[in-house]
């Protein structure tokens, strides 16, 4: 029987990657070619400048435009990743070849076991996030459909943008396509969504299960070979285990440049755009709304501070297991070790002192304090516009 992989579990992704139109299979290339060109146009191209037209002709009315600009940066955000994707197809392919590599896949039991655990956890998130994002979508443009069937005074709704840059009667005379077009499109949109944001997880996610794999290898340096052998051939074996974690380190920091090098401009435009839109749904909580808006508020917000929440807590993760790197070193058995294996080990720990940091287009870590500091902002923003709303009704 096969032992799950790391690469398994993100070859979920682009399985759906496949019929979304942005990684081909290696067949039909030129029938696959239309097709992906096709798809993204209408999917993303072409939504997006609908999208942007019906923003620009909407009313400037704050209630009437909060919805229109939330998915409006969203699908910006999704847009930019989409596109990262696409651009760095061939660092993509790089990263999986690394976690097939022997080194990621280790040998011993207890390796084994580290990634065995690590990815069924993983599994279970995407099966989560997967699920939400389409409990999201059937919340969003399925159960108004019933509604609107089963209650006849219920009047149906654009599922995202209103075609503000259309007449009313246009609106109506075509009202079923253009349902059935948002439809459609918002359900790969949806899907490009939760699958960049749970490939992107997953490749920190392993990096953090390397690091422990590293950290437990640099622990067992003192396990006790076999007292038959000389002495001068025990030492052979300590350098060779030393330099078999050396060589996994190097190769870890390279997989972690590579990760950096695909997540560098999406997490600084998602971040960015995120901590917006929390920034107005929190707003637009603070005006007279129907229950269906607040509901809709309010579940947006919670996803977008969950956007921002796990790659910062992967990041703290990454970087924490970097440091007990150190640690680990230093438990190893060095001390009756020969004077070149300790200086090995002095030199890596002196590099180790200097922690793995996964940075947002060169401007913020990835990290539990960034996230404190966004949230923190966003409630000092709504906290200043209560004051201001205060302030006119007296």
């Amino acid at each position: 029987m096969a032992l799950p992989s790391a690469t398994a579990s993100l070859n979920n992704s682009l399985k759906c990657w496949k019929y979304l139109g942005i990684w081909p299979d290696g067949k039909h290339k030129t029938m696959y070619r239309c097709y992906s060109s096709a798809y993204i146009f209408i999917v993303l191209i072409l939504y997006n400048i609908q999208q942007t037209l019906s923003l620009y002709y909407a009313p400037r009315k704050i209630e009437l435009m909060i919805k229109e600009i939330t998915f409006f940066f969203n699908v910006l955000a999704i847009t930019n990743c989409v596109f990262m994707i696409l651009y760095r197809k061939k660092t993509i392919i790089k990263i999986f070849k690394a976690l097939d590599s022997e080194q990621f896949q280790g040998t011993d039991i207890v390796t084994k076991n580290i990634l065995m655990k690590d990815v069924a956890h993983y599994k279970m998130y995407w099966k989560g996030l997967v699920g939400l994002g389409n409990f999201a979508y059937t919340l969003n443009s399925v159960v108004p459909i019933i509604a609107n069937l089963a209650i006849t005074s219920y009047q149906l709704q654009l599922p995202t943008f209103n075609y503000y840059f259309l007449s009313d009667s246009i609106k109506k005379e075509y009202f079923g396509f253009l349902y059935a077009y948002e439809f459609f499109s918002i359900y790969g949109i949806m899907m490009y969504d939760v699958t960049t944001d749970s490939f992107i997880n997953g490749m920190l996610f392993f990096s953090i299960t390397q690091m422990k794999i590293l950290n437990n290898k640099f622990r067992n340096l003192k396990t006790e070979i076999n007292s038959k052998l000389s002495r001068d051939e025990q030492e052979r074996i300590h350098v060779t285990k030393l330099k078999e974690c050396l060589r996994h380190y190097d190769s870890i920091l390279t997989y972690c440049s590579d990760v950096q090098s695909i997540i560098n401009f999406i997490m600084f435009v998602k971040f960015g755009l995120g901590s917006l839109l929390i920034c107005v749904l929190l707003c637009g909580l603070l005006l007279p709304q129907t229950m269906e808006s607040i509901m809709f508020m309010l579940f947006y917000s919670m996803a977008m501070v969950l956007q921002i929440f796990v790659p910062c807590w992967l990041g703290t993760q990454l970087t924490y297991q970097s440091q007990e790197l150190v640690f680990a070193a230093y438990n190893s058995d060095w001390i009756p070790r020969t004077e070149p294996f300790k200086r090995s080990v002095k030199v890596f720990m002196e590099r180790a002192k200097t922690p793995v940091v996964i940075i947002g287009f060169k401007l913020f870590p990835l990290s539990l304090e960034t996230f404190t500091s966004i949230m923190k902002t966003a409630y000092s923003f709504v906290t200043l516009v209560r004051n201001f709303q205060e302030e006119a009704e007296t």
